[in-house]
């Protein structure tokens, strides 16, 4: 009885630490930090989180990863985040759209997942998800923010600039979007955003 308790509870916090709190007009969706794949799916770089989630089109599965090439004699090196969309067919996943956000070559490069805007949701309520991520690179500074719905997907881009040179803090200046063809839903989605 013991033993089944503690399952019980150990099911339980991994439930919570795994799965994202859904909103009204969100999509359960499972992030898992953990970086373990469903089986069938592989992917190259190192997995930093994996998210998963069932709408009226079927299971879907996003992976993100990042790698770093290994530095040069001057030191530098180029670092790379990518997003990799999933989609079960008939039992197996089959690969779909990606992005990659790569920084320029430096001593310091980086490129990571904005995990604060990972998420799955419903806004126009049609019943298909729409994954909202965003890639932040250095060298020069680079955020991107993505929404994806089915096979469409719109940015907002933005060059980052030190607050100052005592500062770790970007300030940021929009440098393009094509939000302004997507539907009423995702324009305020976008417009909401402050990197």
């Amino acid at each position: 009885m013991v033993a089944l308790m503690t399952k019980a509870i150990a099911a339980l916090v991994l439930m919570l630490l795994t799965t994202q709190v859904a909103a009204a007009d969100d999509i359960p969706a499972l992030i898992d930090p953990s970086g373990a794949l469903p089986a069938g799916i592989t992917v190259a770089g190192e997995v930093d989180q994996v998210v998963r989630w069932q709408d009226k089109q079927g299971a879907h599965v996003a992976v993100f990863t990042r790698s770093v090439t290994p530095p040069r004699a001057d030191g530098t090196s180029v670092a790379t985040v990518t997003v990799v969309l999933f989609a079960k067919v008939k039992g197996s996943y089959r690969r779909g759209r990606s992005w990659v956000a790569r920084s320029g070559r430096c001593a310091r490069s980086g490129a990571a997942v904005d995990t604060t805007q990972v998420a799955v949701s419903d806004r126009d309520n049609d019943g298909i998800g729409e994954l909202t991520f965003g890639l932040v690179v250095d060298c020069p500074r680079r955020y991107t923010f993505t929404l994806v719905e089915g096979n469409k997907a719109w940015q907002s881009r933005y060059d980052g600039q030190l607050a100052d040179e005592c500062s770790p803090i970007y300030r940021y200046q929009q440098s393009g979007s094509d939000f302004a063809r997507a539907p009423a839903p995702f324009r305020i989605v976008a417009a909401e955003l402050n990197p």
